[in-house]
């Protein structure tokens, strides 16, 4: 009769809000085309955030999205997911770097908090950067 075979390794439990891929940069929705345009910006993860659960706290991923500022000083937004009317951060003039800080959740999406409509929790895959032309 064989002998079954002796696995050590301890199995790791998945941690959902350590698993959310970064969200990326798109360009402006379609529709806002003509009044607005496409900025440029990037994504940096950054110091994990701790949560405390029934388990105990863990570290979940956190990201800082950014849109650069307009060399022409022209009013600037972070938005997301293609989205009209929802914004992270701004309406902001040209002048500054805007940023918005998204972390991954307990539901392994990503979720930050909105300036419009003010104080909404959303989730988002993308965020694009606008600027008022």
């Amino acid at each position: 009769m064989a002998t079954p075979a002796n696995e050590a390794t301890p199995e790791v439990p998945v941690i959902p809000c350590q698993t959310c891929a970064a969200p990326t940069i798109t360009n402006i929705p379609p529709a806002a085309e003509g009044p607005f345009t496409s900025g440029t910006g990037s994504v940096a993860a950054t110091t994990p955030l701790t949560v405390d659960t029934p388990a105990g706290p863990v570290q979940c991923l956190r990201f800082i999205v950014t849109c650069n500022r307009d060399a022409m000083d022209r009013v600037i937004q972070i938005g997301i997911d293609q989205i009209i009317g929802t914004a992270l951060a701004g309406p902001s003039n040209g002048m500054s770097t805007l940023t918005a800080t998204v972390v991954c959740n307990n539901d392994a999406m990503l979720e930050a908090q909105a300036v419009f409509p003010a104080g909404q929790r959303v989730t988002l895959s993308t965020a694009y950067c606008s600027i008022t032309v």
